[in-house]
């Protein structure tokens, strides 16, 4: 009996209609079948184990495209009335005196906070190469971006080459332990923290080795006002924090057209922030198919700016959701994420089922993951999560009802395995 069938209620596949009274059949990792959860059970009556599942929705795990796991222990560095040049230096200064171990510690506590919330999925950048090992070794499924930081074009080689080690390291082990769930991504930090050549032979790398690549774009103004004339806010920080050899990129109007100049902007390329963009880099992104990771609980707290992500979604542009990391955000849980966002948007016309699709499928997606995960479907790995409605759902849209009321997450599930089960959820057993 190596099946299980779990039905609930409700089904919410994300990319087909809603379904009641429902059950999804799970051999080994993946799901094989989904339908009326009468028939299904009476199908596989004998080749099967089966959960019925009480007063619970199903729906595919939620997918953070963007989260520093290592921030985690650096809770409190936010403040009401942040700049975010001071919180850029606060944050470089206790990363100074932080030791590996905390970094560690802080890891594990922001990945129970993930499960717990109905993570299945992140897009995790790595700075200190201690989250990677972490996150698979967890089970939850992962894109893991190394980081690469090095204004200074002089020293680009080295930079990447240490970066490529950690790579290499972390490929080894995911192979020698046969874990399929974490996959390798590249992170070039931003425009005005890698130089030209830097990010060059980051593009190159990406390519040789068909890795897809994520980067802080257009969080600030002062971002494109340093790209198109070399001075304001950013260059003052960047001098007091040592940097005086900067990325020769004084005559691009926007970071966008900047690195679409040097031919980094294409599908495999996720713009982290993108607050600022013009309707041209928007037009540039849409006929490129760059994806965004959204995260707008960290722009208000950083006081950076609320993206224009109607106008995104209206150019068909794959728009997720991110977190950030607890040093720039209040919790790790992107059901916070969906429903901030779903508040400070709907005015513009942002539906609840466009939501939805940014924290599940259109992740998978930015994440180039979408033939894994994203959505219940036949094929795709059983990352699963089962929620219970704060209140009894009787009619209207279920996105909507589901954003306004809240949930509690009874269940978390990657790949057919069990990380998090509420001890209230109710399981009736065959």
């Amino acid at each position: 009996m190596s099946k299980i069938i779990i039905s609930a209620d409700k089904v919410l596949p994300i990319t087909s209609l809603p379904c009641n009274r429902s059950a999804v059949v799970i051999d080994g990792d993946t799901i094989i079948e989904i339908g009326n959860a009468e028939s299904i059970i009476e199908k596989h009556k004998d080749s099967s184990t089966v959960l019925r599942l009480t007063n619970v929705i199903l729906m595919p795990g939620l997918i953070n495209t963007h989260i520093h796991l290592e921030l985690s222990g650096f809770a409190g560095l936010i403040s009401e009335k942040n700049d975010f040049f001071d919180w850029v230096e606060r944050l470089i200064s206790v990363k100074l005196n932080t030791k590996r171990e905390s970094y560690q510690s802080g890891s594990l506590k922001g990945l129970k906070e993930l499960i717990r919330t109905g993570t299945t999925t992140v897009g995790e950048i790595t700075s200190e190469d201690v989250s990677p090992y972490i996150l698979a070794k967890s089970g939850m499924r992962c894109r893991v971006f190394f980081e690469v930081i090095g204004p200074d074009s002089s020293n680009s080689d080295t930079v990447l080459n240490s970066t490529i080690n950690k790579i290499e390291r972390f490929k080894e082990m995911i192979n020698e332990q046969r874990i399929l769930t974490a996959k390798i991504g590249l992170f070039p930090h931003s425009c005005y923290s890698v130089s030209t050549d830097l990010l060059l032979k980051c593009n190159r790398y990406s390519l040789e080795y068909d890795l897809p690549m994520s980067a802080h774009i257009a969080e600030t103004s002062e971002e494109c006002n340093f790209l198109s004339n070399g001075t304001g806010k950013l260059k003052e920080m960047l001098r007091r924090i040592g940097v005086t050899s900067f990325p020769n990129t004084f005559s691009a109007p926007s970071p966008i057209d900047y690195l679409d100049r040097i031919g980094l902007v294409s599908k495999n390329l996720m713009a982290v922030h993108a607050v600022h963009l013009s309707e041209s880099d928007i037009e540039t992104i849409a006929n490129k198919g760059s994806s965004i990771s959204h995260c707008p609980r960290s722009n208000k707290n950083l006081n950076t700016g609320t993206a224009p992500i109607d106008r995104f979604l209206k150019s068909n542009i794959n728009l997720s959701l991110g977190t950030d990391s607890l040093a720039s955000n209040t919790s790790l849980d992107l059901w916070d994420e969906m429903t901030f966002a779903y508040n400070q948007h709907k005015s513009s016309g942002v539906t609840p089922y466009d939501i939805f699709k940014m924290a599940t499928i259109n992740g998978a997606k930015a994440l180039l993951m979408e033939a894994e995960a994203g959505s219940i479907e036949k094929g795709k790995k059983a990352d699963i999560i089962a929620v219970r409605p704060k209140t009894e759902h009787r009619a209207g849209d279920i996105y909507q009802f589901l954003l306004e009321r809240g949930v509690d997450i009874m269940m978390t599930m990657v790949s057919g395995r069990m990380l998090f089960m509420h001890p209230e959820l109710v399981i009736e057993r065959r």
